[in-house]
């Protein structure tokens, strides 16, 4: 059959490959004529990838969760290490260091880190290199910690 098939996917997949490919001409990072052409673009590409993924995503809804028994252990994926190979460190000394473009530049203890609002979940990690794993996560949720300091999280 010499029918065009054409799902919704397929379909899809080739008009942002047509898309972005008839951007390619304006790539010219030898035009010395337009040097910032190159940074234009790439801003404009950043731009639309926010816009898409504000689309896309709802950022008020959490990952699945999962039960204790399916968390796989131990961990199988790239760059595990044993917690026999984490450096020791002192809790009673130990501090968090901040700097950059946040507030509250401040050190942090462990226990002024404990004694912030805890949560716990578990969820399913898929790394784009293939592998996957449920792991189970605590700790202060980063959002609110970047809150906590004054990050611009914008």
């Amino acid at each position: 059959m010499n029918k065009l098939d054409l799902g919704r996917r397929k379909l899809l997949s080739r008009a942002l490959a047509l898309g972005a490919i008839t951007t390619l001409p304006g790539c010219d990072f030898e035009d010395l004529a337009h040097p910032d052409l190159a940074d234009k673009f790439l801003r404009t590409m950043l731009a639309f990838n926010d816009e898409m993924q504000a689309l896309l995503f709802n950022p008020h809804t959490l990952a699945p969760t999962f039960p204790a028994s399916m968390v796989t252990n131990p961990p199988r994926f790239n760059a595990f290490y044993d917690i026999s190979m984490a450096p020791m460190v002192d809790p009673a000394t130990y501090q968090l260091e901040l700097g950059g473009q946040i507030q509250d530049k401040q050190p942090w203890t462990l226990a002024a880190l404990r004694a912030l609002p805890q949560e716990g979940q578990i969820t399913r990690f898929v790394c784009v290199e293939g592998w996957r794993v449920i792991g189970q996560w605590s700790g202060v949720p980063l959002g609110y910690f970047l809150h906590r300091i004054g990050a611009d999280t914008t």
